[in-house]
């Protein structure tokens, strides 16, 4: 009996074999198995998932344009004349550095995030405005410092990725008005308005990202920063006294960056 049941296994297990071995031949082509094609593991794809921080540096341009209006002070509701000068314009620029960060999510090919950054800057301009008489009016606009804080979305390509943004952007701006009378009297000069505000605007751009390895990326970004209207008013002083005229000096102030940055992410 039981040397039945070992020839019926035998039988069993041999047949097997065949049939798998038959399967291979088709397969194969009726090659061995030695000639079958090699698998090979692909590359493991780049994620650009999860939180990183980062610096960068680069240029700034742009432009505040000025209107300076004078006015009588009135108490109340009361209107006096006015007298407005020529818009001016202040050509802005200088050096932009900063820090930011920010978190990033990856759903196969589309990267969306948030980013945070602070930026110094060295961009600033004057300008001259005439006025009635000879008389003078000059402007200067210095952009201390701004912020911004943006949704990012991007296709990634590999190890690079390409990316727009866009969000709120407010900064830190000094601005300066002073007049010079067209009159040949000692110490006819005005001081107009010295004023620092934080306007808040908005900013958008686009950027191209590469990883350089596990944790650090490479990117080039352009950004336009629109901060919109500010209004500024002061007591008109002449020769260090009070004339009873007010000066309102209002600015529209937008610049364009090019910055390279560095970033390190966190797995």
């Amino acid at each position: 009996m039981k040397s039945t049941i070992a020839k019926l296994l035998g039988s069993v297990c041999f047949i097997a074999y065949s049939a798998n071995c038959g399967y291979a031949a088709d397969v194969y082509g009726g090659q061995s198995y030695k000639d079958a094609p090699t698998v090979i593991a692909a590359d493991p794809v780049y994620s650009w998932s999860g939180p990183y921080i980062g610096a960068s540096a680069g240029f700034g341009v742009g432009q505040s344009e000025n209107h300076v209006t004078l006015s009588e002070d009135y108490e109340g509701d009361e209107k006096g004349d006015s007298l407005p000068f020529l818009p001016s314009i202040d050509e802005l620029s200088g050096a932009v550095y900063g820090v930011h960060t920010g978190y990033n999510f990856q759903r196969d090919r589309i990267v969306f995030g948030v980013e945070a950054s602070l930026n110094g800057t060295d961009i600033d301009g004057t300008s001259t405005s005439p006025g009635l008489l000879g008389s003078l009016i000059q402007t200067e606009t210095a952009i201390d410092w701004y912020a911004t804080a943006v949704a990012r979305l991007g296709i990634a390509s590999g190890k690079t990725l390409f990316y727009g943004f866009g969000g709120v952007a407010w900064a830190g701006v000094d601005s300066k008005a002073s007049g010079v009378l067209g009159l040949d009297i000692p110490g006819a000069s005005i001081r107009l308005n010295n004023n620092s505000e934080t306007p808040i605007g908005w900013t958008a751009g686009l950027g191209i990202e590469h990883a350089l390895g596990e944790h650090w990326t490479a990117r080039v970004e352009y950004a336009h920063v629109d901060l919109g209207s500010t209004s500024s008013t002061a007591s008109v002083l002449f020769d260090g006294r009070e004339t009873g005229i007010v000066s309102t000096h209002s600015q529209d102030i937008e610049f364009d960056t090019i910055k390279i940055g560095v970033n390190y992410k966190f797995n």
